[in-house]
């Protein structure tokens, strides 16, 4: 009974990321073509761009109840935390300024890589992110740093 249960609770999950991924791409599509049409000069362009990165962000959420529905096993391999942590934060920088919150940076330079799922590991990533801009809807200081620990661990 209880395999009948998830089976079905995977088949909804399924249904309900194709239903979104389509008005997602279209956001996406639209905004990019806003985009082009403004322009590099235009007091909207981060405004547009702030609609692509949170319209990306759905897309892995959707993207991450398709891999609940197939029930897809973790691919943990060699990451680079630091790389991963990078890469969603330029993609956090217009939601940041538009908050007023300073994101500062304190990696280790030589960071181990660690055996993860790249996927799972930028999910909570954005998660711990999301949260934190949550919590200071009047700005502030943001620090995010990574080191070292024990052997094939990383902590921050």
């Amino acid at each position: 009974m209880q395999s009948e249960k998830l089976a079905s609770l995977g088949q909804l999950a399924a249904g309900v990321a194709h239903e979104l991924n389509n008005p997602l791409g279209t956001i996406l599509l639209f905004s990019d073509i806003v985009k082009k049409e403004l322009g590099p000069g235009s007091t909207y362009t981060d405004d547009i761009e702030i609609i692509v990165n949170e319209t990306k962000r759905c897309k892995g959420i959707v993207s991450a109840l398709l891999e609940f529905a197939r029930q897809n096993q973790v691919v943990a391999q060699p990451t680079d935390l630091n790389k991963l942590i990078m890469d969603l934060v330029e993609l956090q920088i217009g939601r940041c300024e538009a908050l007023s919150v300073h994101i500062h940076l304190q990696l280790h330079p030589d960071l181990q890589k660690i055996q993860a799922d790249p996927g799972q590991i930028t999910q909570v990533l954005v998660n711990l992110i999301e949260n934190a801009l949550d919590a200071m809807p009047e700005g502030g200081n943001l620090t995010i740093r990574t080191a070292n620990g024990p052997e094939g661990m990383v902590h921050g």
